[in-house]
């Protein structure tokens, strides 16, 4: 009797476990920010909260100036970066085993790019991006 209650909650645990849903990437926006189209400028973009360790992803939708290239990152709440990649429209960047915590991204354009026409100064451009995490 005893090896059959075993054998059936052992039995039961395992269907549970084959119908529990795996992780799945939650993505937000896309967000719209203002951003210095000069490469020594860095701007702070959102915030975002990575509840799990897993996967980090942000992809660059657009900008204003041409699609140009651009170096992001992120820092945690705890002090820890995740490394810096270059990103442009059509071509997002990941990040694997990000660490539970809230990461602030950070941007600045590869190059300096002329995003204020005639006018002096490198201007700023509308950036538009979405982050995904599992």
């Amino acid at each position: 009797m005893i090896r059959k209650m075993i054998l059936s909650a052992g039995l039961g645990a395992a269907i549970i476990g084959l119908l529990a849903p795996s992780a799945q990437a939650v993505t937000e926006g896309p967000f719209s920010d203002t951003v210095s189209c000069d490469a020594t400028i860095t701007d702070t973009l959102k915030t975002f909260s990575q509840p799990t360790q897993g996967g980090l992803t942000f992809n660059k939708v657009s900008d204003e100036d041409g699609g140009f290239a651009e170096v992001v990152w992120a820092l945690s709440s705890n002090g820890n970066s995740v490394g810096k990649k270059t990103v442009s429209p059509g071509n997002p960047v990941s990040w694997s085993g990000v660490l539970p915590s809230n990461y602030t991204f950070k941007i600045h354009p590869s190059t300096s790019h002329n995003c204020n026409s005639i006018l002096p100064g490198d201007g700023n451009t509308t950036l538009t991006y979405k982050v995904s995490h599992t």
